[in-house]
């Protein structure tokens, strides 16, 4: 007669699982379109305020890529959101926008910044007229044209080392130079990639197999 053992072992494998693109800001999320206001002209925005200043960013109710509202970026006038992210390592966020010159033949520099406050959690901590910014990731774009163009960017992942983990995302246009230029933007996405996860998944591996013979 003769019969056969088989040992089997179950042994873990780690599997990494990459998590879904989740957006955080669009035309009907956190007012990406610069769409919900109170006025026509200068006034209050939802989710927008002006960083460094105060609680109001300039919008014009004319000049739109889409819709009636477009964001104004000047000297002055800085569009910054919360954007509702709490910074985790090896998050990778991409933004587009729509921008155009406000003035013909302009040609303004229009710069972006994705950033924390290095003093949140502090006892007074706000947002408005902070100054303590470290920026995750830049770039900058020329308005170039009165017909609206569109940039997208996909800066590279959050480094775990990057001391901002665990403090809130922003997001800032503005501008440096004072040459009477207010180009606009609108339609402003941003969406990332949070952390890859990790699970671990029992896989039968055949280890041993021994025959064993018996009359």
């Amino acid at each position: 007669m003769k019969s056969v053992s088989i040992l089997l072992v179950i042994l873990p494998l780690s599997v990494t699982i990459c998590n879904a693109t989740t957006i955080l800001i669009d035309n009907s999320t956190r007012n990406g379109g610069f769409e919900t206001n109170t006025n026509t002209t200068y006034a209050d925005m939802a989710e927008w305020f002006n960083n460094p200043g105060a609680q109001t960013t300039a919008v014009r109710n004319s000049s739109a890529e889409t819709g009636s509202y477009a964001g104004v970026v000047s000297v002055a006038s800085n569009p910054t959101i919360d954007t509702g992210k709490v910074l985790t390592a090896d998050d990778a966020f991409t933004l587009s926008f729509g921008y155009r010159d406000n003035i013909a033949g302009g040609n303004p520099l229009i710069h972006w910044q994705l950033f924390y406050f290095s003093n949140e959690g502090d006892l007074g901590f706000t947002p408005l007229g902070n100054t303590n910014r470290v920026v995750l990731a830049t770039n900058s774009v020329t308005a170039s044209s009165t017909a609206y163009a569109t940039s997208s960017f996909s800066p590279t992942a959050t480094p775990s080392s990057d001391p901002g983990i665990g403090s809130t995302v922003y997001l800032r246009f503005y501008r440096t130079a004072a040459d009477g230029q207010f180009p606009l933007i609108d339609n402003v996405n941003l969406s990332v990639v949070p952390e890859p996860s990790s699970a671990l998944l029992g896989i039968a591996s055949l280890l041993a197999l021994s025959w064993r013979r018996s009359r």
